[in-house]
């Protein structure tokens, strides 16, 4: 006698929109062995795919026999009552009682969606979607650990020079004022003249300055100012000491006519020419003089003319060895 088994159904797919059933075995069975491997409605008849089907054969779901409409040896087609949509037990008898079961899905597309059931075995991976639009930025991560130093680059170009920094910190013989403000350095003394004056150097707003003093006043002198309007108006000049054809000196004059405030050439010192002077550096029209040919202010060395206050910086002046 041949051993009889009874086929099991494994998984169940439900559609909304058709009338669907499908069902995997775990193993295959001998070709004369009742057994069901698929059953789908089709209309109003339930379509049973199978082996070992035989004539005889009795067709129900849920206990609810359904009358046999055609039988071959692979499949078995029966007329299918109105059901709800649901999932049906259906079970096949045939000689000798052998009975196979099975589940089979019946549903309309009016019902609601059942909930998700579990996940099967993992099947073959599918194609490759599109990509999907850009998310939002995300927030920013925690500072990565440093990384390793890197190699040593080559040796770059040497670059442009500089400007030119601070003048230095020194000390030397300088000349203070009553007021013990440092007037400047000492870089020259003559002896038996008379007055003694005695050259101090002074930086002012980028300009060196040669200043004349003796132990009570400042003795410099002063050239007229000069001027390129008729009426002394406008911007005024300082005279140098040098020829229009000569080279501005290293060391400019600071001249003096008020008792409190000097004055000097600032840059730029070129050869200029002017149509008048005077010795105020405001001058009324009294005061002010048109420039002749004989006078030789005109063309002139001449620079943009700049002032010093020396209120605090008055005699009785004394020498003094000082860090500057």
């Amino acid at each position: 006698m041949k051993p009889r088994f009874n086929g099991f159904a494994r998984a169940i797919t439900m559609s909304l929109s058709t009338f669907a059933a499908v069902v995997v075995l775990a193993s295959p069975v001998a070709a004369d062995w009742l057994a069901i491997k698929a059953a789908h409605p089709n209309g109003g008849v339930l379509v049973i795919d199978g082996h070992g089907f035989r004539k005889d054969v009795d067709v129900s779901v849920n206990e609810v026999d359904l009358k046999v409409l055609s039988v071959t040896a692979t499949e078995i087609r029966a007329a299918l009552p109105s059901l709800a949509p649901g999932t049906y037990r259906l079970a096949i008898r045939q000689w000798r009682n052998e009975v196979a079961r099975f589940y089979v899905a019946v549903g309309g597309g009016g019902g609601s969606q059942g909930p998700q059931g579990p996940a099967g075995p993992m099947g073959p991976m599918g194609p490759v979607g599109p990509a999907g639009a850009m998310g939002p930025k995300g927030a920013t991560g925690a500072t990565g650990a440093q990384g390793l130093q890197g190699l040593k680059g080559d040796k770059g170009d040497k670059g442009d020079t500089g400007p030119a920094g601070p003048a230095g910190s020194g000390s030397g013989l300088s000349i203070m004022s009553a007021q013990g403000q440092r007037l400047g350095s000492v870089v020259g003394v003559t002896k038996f003249n008379g007055s003694d004056p005695a050259t101090v150097v002074r930086n002012e707003n980028g300009v060196w300055l040669a200043i004349q003093v003796d132990s009570q006043n400042i003795v410099s002198g002063a050239f007229p100012i000069l001027f390129k309007d008729a009426s002394c108006s406008g911007q005024a000049y300082a005279m140098t000491e040098n020829a229009v054809t000569s080279a501005p000196p290293v060391f400019r004059a600071m001249q003096k006519i008020e008792a409190s405030v000097g004055f000097y050439a600032g840059d730029p010192v070129a050869p200029q020419d002017f149509v008048a002077y005077s010795f105020t550096r405001t001058p009324s029209a009294a005061d002010c003089y048109a420039t002749a040919v004989q006078d030789g202010w005109s063309p002139a060395s001449a620079g943009p003319l700049k002032t010093i206050d020396l209120t605090n910086l008055s005699g009785p002046f004394k020498a003094q060895y000082s860090a500057y």
